[in-house]
């Protein structure tokens, strides 16, 4: 289950199913943005992002861990 192709319509479908629901010009992000607050106890817990589904995910992201990335690649 942990093919190339999975992975690739995975993203495909996240993508596409991905709703805004308001945008007041906050989003994205400038890039000379210095500091992003993630709120939550659930922003970096694997349980909370896996949910109740059966099977292991390969390489988790959760949403802190994310941002980190996304704001340090900028």
């Amino acid at each position: 289950n942990d093919a190339a192709a999975h992975r690739a319509a995975n993203r495909d479908v996240a993508r596409k199913s991905l709703v805004l629901l308001e945008n007041d010009g906050v989003l994205p992000l400038a890039a000379n943005v210095a500091r992003v607050a993630v709120i939550g106890p659930t922003a970096d817990d694997l349980d909370a992002l896996v949910g109740n589904y059966n099977g292991t995910p390969s390489a988790p992201i959760t949403i802190l861990q994310g941002l980190r990335t996304a704001i340090e690649a900028r």
